[in-house]
């Protein structure tokens, strides 16, 4: 609270300090002055019955004295105390919520402002005298809508334009970020309900959102802002974004492999949407060219028709391709313009695979023949693109395995170990595994960019969990898991009815998980056709820098463990994946295609480090393959030995990333020294589409690529235009009213007089008294005590003048 102090106060306040708990309670104070009373009367009639032996005259002084001395114990208890008093002002404030939801990072061709988001609309219209037309009468907080507990506030201008001395901020506001667009979903109604909870206790003269109006989730705004009515906060609501739905078609996607075989068939999915149309027919084309191949050097591959693609729901198309050769290829799906669309160049989206003639080398640890072991087993035989090594622990020497080799341990040659890209464990027991050998597979994640995906189970994990050899396994898990809290106790939930299973954010963008070949139809697998799973294993936290996709839902009570499904990190150039449920069988029940997805997108995904490792220079990697709008990019490099000497002889490294307005940013990248193979940057992503990074180690070999898609999800698409119904509405509703544009906002329009009148001061003066004065405390002490001592000498020395003592 900005406060400013009057140079003249008010009288100061009296009170009793003892009192102070009961001040509120009027039947407190009277049973306190019932008893002050009564006393009083009790001296009385101590003194009356003494009146046989008394004169008149000699009673009087004595009660007197007596009932001073009473009178002096009573108030040196009731601690008297001394509070000053002064005037503060307490300044209007005006709340300032700005939309920052995905959909306020869309272009509109009518915006006054060429080629500017909703966002950037917003943010100029704030730096374009609006702030400081209002700062004239009110302090200012501004917001973002998903944090109304953040932002600044901006204090009140004095006459001559600044801020006020004593709140005068460092440096401007950096609006351009705070306000960015990060929000998954627009919850408009949950901003204005949190912001009018913010400023409780505030001058609050009112609440301005500037915002498109498309509320997707959370309360309602309309019932909320007539609550905001009933307090006397009128809401204004500033319009972004065009009135109208602009007409356009496009490819939000093209979903392919990262990794493909020579000859293999390879299926690209390609998700296309329309909005403005009644019914689109157009057609959609597959082209391919190699990756180092000029984009005019491109053959078509297969074209297929759309016919009557409805507005309401995204189509999406199956294309197959066949490459020959190994290679880098660069698959396009296009689709041809309609009339009158408004942006043509989301009318194509790529997709990089490479395709490589080598098997990925699979070793398998498994504790015991579970399901999940026999099904990826025999899921690896049939694959001509894996060759799976496997070691089943429970088995007998002479079992036979199907499996190109069965082994009887894990090799303890690290070059041997070297020659895997994946290692796969199922409830092993590690307490079989040499720490040395363990050390050695860490190196082979680290240093070699292999894989590794680990199950956790009921039977081994417990056990290993509490042999301190096997502890340097923790080190690759994206999760700690919980110790047994018995010497053979369980260290999972386990539930009589299957626990449903909730993807996060970053989940449902995961690729690996897109068992259904898209991240619509994958996630209503996942979350809706899956029963879920009966057991899933507590953790004690998730490491730092990890990523979690997906989460059981406890059926029993809340507990502070996560039960965490899917998670993985990063280690080194590798990468760790966790799976907390030892039931994966059960997807088999529902759809076998979706298991054996799961474990091949799992499997590829998992070895991309290893296959971009082969470069001379090392591997260049987005860690997502898709991130939402106003998400950081983050770019990790992994170099090889003699890339890393020579970076370290320049000193430093850096990434040219180029944006999908085919502009180019450099990106520095960074170096921590614990690991100085790992480099990493990041970058905030402003804008959907294809985001290209490349690193040039000219010295060593070829340049290092990696690509990543940046998207708006697609409840930010459907509903793109403005709306104005709500926004009007919102403002009626609490007596605020609506503006069409930025230029009504600070000129005013037809009977719409300028933002800034219609914000009424509510500045309040108010007393506010300060703490106890210590020194009149203690004179009230020292003079209570002498009137007490006082009265009680003057008492005796009357009674022995008299002859009663």
């Amino acid at each position: 609270m900005i406060l400013a102090q009057s140079t003249s106060g008010p009288a100061p306040r009296y009170e009793f300090a003892t009192l102070g708990p009961w001040s509120d309670e009027p039947g407190a104070l009277l049973a306190a002055a019932c008893v002050g009373l009564v006393l009083l009367a009790a001296v009385a009639l101590f003194y009356w019955r003494e009146r046989a032996s008394l004169s008149p005259a000699a009673i009087l002084p004595l009660l007197v004295l007596r009932l001073g001395a009473v009178v002096g114990v009573v108030v040196y208890g009731l601690a008297p105390e001394k509070r000053d008093a002064r005037e503060e002002t307490q300044p209007s404030r005006v709340l300032m919520i700005v939309d920052n939801s995905l959909s306020m990072s869309m272009s509109d061709s009518s915006e006054s402002t060429a080629n500017a988001s909703r966002a950037e609309t917003a943010v100029a219209l704030l730096g374009g005298g609006l702030l400081d037309t209002l700062r004239a009468e009110h302090e200012v907080h501004v917001a973002p809508s998903s944090d109304l507990r953040g932002g600044v506030v901006l204090p009140l201008l004095d006459a001559s334009g600044d801020a006020q001395a004593s709140q005068q901020t460092e440096e401007p506001p950096d609006f351009a970020t705070m306000l960015a667009p990060r929000a998954a979903e627009s919850r408009l109604g949950d901003a204005i309900e949190q912001g009018l909870a913010v400023s409780a206790g505030r001058a609050l003269a009112g609440l301005v959102m500037i915002s498109d109006g498309q509320n997707n989730a959370g309360a309602s705004p309309e019932l909320v802002s007539a609550v905001a009515g009933d307090a006397g906060t009128p809401i204004f609501t500033i319009g972004t974004g065009s009135e109208s739905v602009a007409k356009n078609l496009a490819v939000r996607d093209l979903i392919a492999p990262r990794r493909a075989y020579p000859k293999d068939e390879i299926q690209l999915t390609a998700v296309i949407e329309q909005q403005g149309f009644d019914a689109a027919n157009a057609s959609a084309s597959l082209f391919v060219r190699p990756a180092a191949a000029a984009a005019a050097s491109e053959q078509l591959l297969d074209a297929q028709p759309i016919e009557s693609l409805s507005p309401d729901a995204p189509l999406t198309l199956q294309f197959t391709a066949r490459p020959e050769e190994p290679g880098s290829y660069v698959y396009r799906v296009s689709v041809r313009p309609l009339a009158g669309e408004i942006n043509e160049e989301d009318n194509s989206a790529t997709a990089e695979v490479q395709v490589v003639d080598r098997l990925l080398k699979v070793l398998v640890v498994a504790g015991g023949p579970t399901r999940d072991y026999h099904f990826l087993r025999d899921q690896l035989r049939r694959d001509d693109s894996f060759a799976a090594d496997v070691w089943l622990q429970s088995a007998p020497n002479a079992a036979v395995q199907d499996a190109d080799n069965v082994l009887r341990e894990i090799p303890a040659d690290e070059e041997k170990l070297g020659e895997y890209d994946l290692f796969v464990a199922l409830d092993a027991d590690w307490t079989r595994v040499p720490r040395q050998t363990i050390d050695a597979i860490e190196r082979c994640i680290a240093e070699r960019g292999a894989g590794m995906l680990f199950a956790t189970g009921p039977v081994n994990t417990p056990r290993w969990l509490r042999d301190g050899d096997a502890q340097g396994v923790l080190s690759l898990l994206p999760v700690r898991p919980a110790a047994a809290p018995l010497l053979l106790g369980p260290t999972e939930r386990s539930s009589p009815t299957p626990s449903r299973i909730e993807l996060t954010r970053a989940g449902e963008q995961a690729p690996p998980l897109w068992v259904l070949g898209d991240q619509q139809a994958s996630t209503a697998f996942w979350e809706d056709q899956l029963p879920g799973f009966y057991t899933t294993a507590e953790v004690d936290a998730v490491k730092p820098g990890a990523v979690v996709y997906a989460e059981a839902a406890s059926n029993e009570a809340a507990t502070d463990k996560p039960l965490v499904v899917f998670a993985e990190q990063f280690f080194g150039a590798g990468r760790c994946f966790y799976i907390g449920a030892p039931e994966v069988w059960r997807l088999r029940t529902e759809s076998t295609a979706a298991m054996r997805a799961f474990y091949t997108k799992l499997l590829q995904h998992l070895s991309q480090g290893r296959l971009l490792a082969d470069s001379p220079a090392g591997s260049l990697l987005f860690e997502r393959d898709r991130y939402n709008v106003g998400e950081t990019l983050t770019l990790r490099a992994t170099l090889t030995d003699s890339a890393a000497s020579e970076i370290a002889n320049q000193g430093s490294l850096t990434a040219r990333l180029e944006l999908p307005d085919a502009s180019v940013q450099s990106v520095p990248l960074s170096n921590s020294g614990a690991a100085p193979h790992i480099w990493t940057g990041s970058l905030r992503a402003d804008r959907e589409g294809a985001y290209h990074a490349t690193v040039d180690i000219a010295a060593v070999g070829d340049p290092l690529t990696a690509k990543t898609q940046v998207l708006v999800p697609a409840l930010e698409r459907s509903r793109t235009q403005r709306n104005t119904a709500l926004l009007t509405e919102v403002a009626a509703q609490s007596g605020g009213r609506y503006y069409p544009s930025t230029e009504a906002v600070l000129s005013g329009g037809d009977d719409l007089p300028p933002l800034a009148e219609l914000l009424v001061s509510r500045s309040e003066t108010m007393i506010v008294y300060g703490a106890p004065d210590e020194q009149f405390s203690k004179m009230a002490a020292r003079w209570l005590l002498g009137l007490i001592a006082g009265c009680l000498l003057l008492e005796w020395a009357t009674r022995r003048v008299l002859g009663l003592a």
